[in-house]
């Protein structure tokens, strides 16, 4: 939390009562770990509901234990934060490796109706922060799913007309390994059953196809924004910038 005031952030760690040395490691971090839960939960949405109904602070995120925020974000987004104009802020990402080297860059991308008629939200997890007033109006996270809680959660802010910002650097790290349970798509494979099921539900929930057809639509209206935005062009030029480097370059 370098270069944050204390007070400004709340940290809140919920801990699925693992037999690490998780607990140890986040009682060496006493000073700025706001609240500490560890017990048995029902899956990552139930985690997040958890952790939302604990928070007292203006806007929400989270990070999962296995990537990490981009060095000398947090500082600028809680700049961004205290002047807020809006209930939702969106940054890039990064993937990164077990060995914390960047594969690619990913910057933001702008929002579109026409996209998200098609599925697309536009949105990377942790690298969303949403005013915590917007999240429980909306009731949380559906802890019915397993994969696609977050994709849920921006489709339903988007129906609520939610104001949708995006910044432009990046703040959170990916890191794709086999102990992931979404990597897999990442890495060229086949959707599972469940994410698949979860892809027709939320299909179904929010009226778009999941036909080949719309599938098409989707990567076809993703390429031609990307493009006429600049943002693929970006993302290849940081791509080859820092592919290889170690991920705190992205903050130097």
């Amino acid at each position: 939390m370098r270069g944050i005031e204390p007070r400004k952030v709340e940290v809140i760690v919920v801990d699925n009562q693992s037999s690490d040395q998780t607990l140890q490691v986040v009682a060496a971090y006493s000073d700025i770990v706001t609240h500490v839960i560890s017990e048995r939960d029902r899956g990552q949405s139930d985690a997040l509901n958890k952790a939302l109904a604990h928070a007292t602070g203006d806007f929400y995120c989270w990070l999962n234990s296995d990537d990490e925020f981009v060095a000398g974000a947090l500082p600028r987004v809680v700049s961004v934060l205290e002047a807020a104009d809006a209930d939702w802020y969106t940054a890039g990402m990064v993937w990164i490796d077990e060995a914390d080297a960047v594969l690619r860059c990913s910057p933001p991308l702008p929002y579109s109706a026409f996209l998200r008629g098609y599925g697309a939200s536009g949105i990377g997890g942790p690298s969303s922060f949403v005013r915590r007033t917007a999240l429980e109006k909306v009731g949380g996270f559906d802890e019915a799913l397993h994969y696609s809680m977050d994709t849920d959660m921006w489709h339903r802010l988007h129906s609520r007309g939610v104001g949708l910002r995006t910044l432009q650097f990046y703040a959170w790290a990916f890191r794709l390994h086999e102990g992931s349970k979404t990597s897999h798509i990442h890495l060229g494979r086949p959707m599972i059953a469940g994410m698949h099921d979860e892809h027709s539900l939320l299909g179904a929930r929010h009226g778009y196809g999941v036909t080949l057809f719309d599938t098409l639509m989707l990567q076809l209206g993703t390429r031609i924004a990307g493009l006429w935005s600049g943002r693929d062009i970006r993302a290849w030029r940081d791509t080859r910038r820092y592919r290889g480097r170690h991920v705190s370059a992205i903050g130097a």
